[in-house]
């Protein structure tokens, strides 16, 4: 219920808490339908609100930091940059949250069913800019009832709730339709909750719960049966959900699962398409091999030689062929052999032999390679059978692993440039974009530091203490969060993994370099940054 009127009400009240006064330092893009606000609060703290309008599983969430990369990211409004945030607001009766800046400016996110949409309108109301699909955000009446005090109202007064069920009979529509707020999700929750009961009191104690828990929300994440990410804010959630902090912290947790989920989809899509390319290539080079008239050209190249050589003592009126009579089939016409008119008829019988018996190896080669292909369709076409039964992402992950250890993933599985060789050091993914490599001893620091990291990497190590070189990549000076959780992790694989802080070397690779004096592994650091951090083994508190 990412998209829910309630729970983009209780993630705008926190963003209003977090974001009153704060500056928008710009707003910039970064992929297709994705678009990001960067705000400095009055605290100092670096914000980000992500808004993405190209998916209908994710709609928006909020991360620490700054993380716009300096390559592939175009700048978009850039008349609000450094202006001041003076609230944020929701629609009293639509999915439409307000960000309201000095000036008068502001700009309006409209969280539909399916898609989200972006506008930047001037104090007067004039659309200026859109982000996503073209459309007119909707107007707040002054006396317009919210839709949370028709929720409230109608949850304190039974008499209203059967009211609302009679109209709806009346109208010939669904009995739960047009409950305040309450969208497809909710309905079939409190069809659940219901279940079979038709007692009225009961069925409006259970609407009353609901609108309790939608009023006051306990948000959480959690993964169903198939795999698929789920966020509420209601209260009777699986066993198995994760309890968040904050509306805004949940959304980011089911976002960031979300995100992974889609990830693993399209690793899924690019492994099945390169496996039915590989299946296309295997069958169309079955389908050029002839086995049976490969065999007949030997049989008869075999046989020009041994009819020329039986046709020795014959004079040849044609240097280019020579007509004789099939001594190994009676009653058939007789055969017109070519020549190569420079060659004797010996010698051209000769040629004959040497090419049948070419033929013939051929032959044999063609039945080899023509059941390793059948043997090898046989394989896809398992592989294509058994991505099909892979329906969560952990089935999809160990497919894919298993197709990578068979050295058919999506690199090389289609015949095409063989995919880069792999890096041989530990990784952990610190973000979307960001991912940690760690050397495992002396020999893979050093290959790791001079051999592998680029220049504007950032290379992290625990400061007085033996341990890995470590280098992130993807991630840049301004992203805090990613470069902390990334030191956490360097500072756990050091010999001070066991100390309560750990004082953690940050530079740039280009600012590392050997000396003569020390031995592999060891290194003369300039630039440095001095980050303290707890070690933790993914990074997480």
């Amino acid at each position: 219920m990412h998209r829910n009127y309630f729970t983009l009400l209780h993630a705008t009240q926190e963003l209003d808490r977090k974001l009153r006064g704060a500056e928008l330092v710009g707003i910039h893009s970064q992929a297709r339908g994705e678009m990001t606000c960067s705000f400095t609060t009055g605290e100092g703290e670096e914000l980000e609100l992500v808004i993405f309008t190209r998916t209908p599983q994710i709609s928006m969430f909020t991360r620490k930091g700054h993380h716009r990369r300096k390559r592939n990211s175009a700048t978009l409004w850039s008349e609000t940059a450094g202006l001041g945030i003076e609230a944020v607001s929701m629609h009293p009766a639509d999915r439409q949250i307000r960000i309201d800046m000095e000036g008068g400016a502001w700009i309006a996110l409209q969280i539909f069913a399916a898609k989200t949409a972006a506008t930047l309108l001037s104090a007067e109301g004039k659309i200026l800019k859109t982000f996503g699909r073209e459309s007119s955000p909707p107007e707040a009446g002054a006396a317009e009832e919210s839709i949370p005090e028709r929720l409230r109202r109608m949850s304190e007064s039974q008499e209203l709730f059967m009211h609302h069920l009679e109209d709806n009979a009346r109208l010939g529509r669904d009995p739960l339709s047009g409950l305040p707020g309450f969208d497809r999700g909710l309905q079939r929750e409190l069809g659940r909750r219901t279940g079979e009961e038709r007692d009225e009191k009961n069925r409006f104690g259970h609407f009353s719960a609901i609108a309790r828990e939608l009023l006051n929300p306990s948000p959480s994440v959690w993964t169903d049966a198939g795999g698929v990410p789920k966020f509420s804010i209601l209260s009777g959630t699986p066993e198995a959900a994760v309890p968040q902090e904050s509306v805004l912290e949940g959304l980011s947790a089911y976002s960031m699962a979300t995100f992974s989920r889609i990830g693993t989809e399209g690793r899924m899509k690019a492994v099945r398409s390169a496996l039915e390319g590989r299946l296309r290539k295997i069958q169309s080079e079955l389908g050029s091999m002839d086995p049976a008239e490969m065999e007949q050209m030997a049989r008869r190249q075999e046989s020009f030689g041994h009819l020329l050589i039986a046709s020795l003592f014959m004079e040849r009126t044609d240097p280019g062929s020579i007509t004789v009579m099939d001594i190994f089939r009676a009653d058939t016409p007789d055969v017109e052999i070519p020549l190569q008119a420079e060659l004797s008829l010996q010698e051209n019988a000769a040629r004959y032999f040497r090419k049948a018996a070419k033929s013939k190896n051929s032959l044999v080669a063609m039945e080899k390679r023509r059941s390793e292909l059948l043997r090898e369709e046989s394989e896809v076409q398992e592989s294509l059978r058994r991505s099909m039964e892979a329906d969560s992402p952990r089935k999809t992950e160990a497919f894919i692993r298993a197709q990578r250890e068979k050295g058919e993933n999506a690199g090389n599985i289609g015949g095409g440039k063989p995919e880069k060789a792999r890096n041989p050091f530990k990784t952990v993914r610190i973000s979307q974009t960001a991912t940690l490599l760690i050397g495992r001893n002396a020999a893979e620091n050093e290959q790791l530091t001079f051999g592998y990291a680029k220049p504007d990497d950032i290379w992290l190590h625990a400061r007085g203490a033996s341990g890995s070189h470590c280098i992130l990549k993807g991630s840049g000076p301004d992203h805090t969060d990613e470069i902390l959780r990334a030191a956490s992790i360097a500072a756990w694989h050091s010999a001070a993994k066991h100390s309560g802080l750990v004082p953690v070397i940050q530079a740039l690779r280009r600012h590392i370099r050997r000396s003569r004096n020390l031995p592999a592994g060891q290194v003369v650091v300039e630039r440095e940054k001095v980050l303290f951090v707890t070690p933790s083994k993914d990074g997480k508190e």
